[in-house]
């Protein structure tokens, strides 16, 4: 979006400061960028319509990475249920009877 206002060399530079946060070269952007009528908006709209590529791609890993997770997550719920139900019949089938024990007397 700058190589119109001002020459390559000093569009990369003045990018890459800007990038970086680097105040002055917020305040020449927002200049240059108001001297040609355009916004930061403008310079978004135009970065994501170069890198439209890039961002469906990401959107695809982080939905396949979601998929993943809920199947993750699907499978611990069953085998926890399974576990669950195997400790419940366990549980039923033992037949113990347990009473008081009187203690020992103090003999060794």
């Amino acid at each position: 979006m700058l190589n119109p206002l001002i020459d390559w060399a000093s569009a990369d530079r003045l990018s890459w400061q800007w990038a970086a946060g680097e105040e002055e070269a917020t305040a020449e952007v927002e200049r240059l960028l108001d001297q040609a009528g355009l916004t930061i908006d403008a310079v978004m709209a135009q970065t994501l319509a170069v890198r439209i590529d890039d961002v469906e791609r990401i959107d695809r890993m982080v939905t396949i990475a979601e998929a993943r997770r809920d199947a993750v997550l699907r499978e611990i719920r069953a085998r926890r249920a399974a576990f669950g139900r195997a400790l419940r019949r366990a549980g039923q089938a033992i037949d113990a009877e347990f009473g008081d024990v009187a203690p020992a007397s103090g003999r060794a």
